[in-house]
């Protein structure tokens, strides 16, 4: 998440600078869901106990 805040400071900074509105971004809707849809199944996923499918999405590195 760094990257995208260092980006945003950096454009609000030009922005501020040359009196110029900040350029809009648009993402389409089919990404936006697919990406709420990816971390829903990711965090269901990773809470499964079926250690011999699931044993990569652990957070400890004991389990590995």
């Amino acid at each position: 998440m760094v990257p995208f805040v260092v980006v945003a400071f950096f454009m609000w900074t030009v922005t501020a600078w040359t009196d110029r509105p900040m350029p809009r971004v648009s993402v389409p809707r089919w990404a936006l869901v697919t990406v709420a849809v990816l971390v829903v199944a990711f965090g269901v996923a990773r809470n499964l106990d079926v250690s011999t499918l699931t044993r990569w999405l652990a957070s400890d590195s004991a389990s590995i």
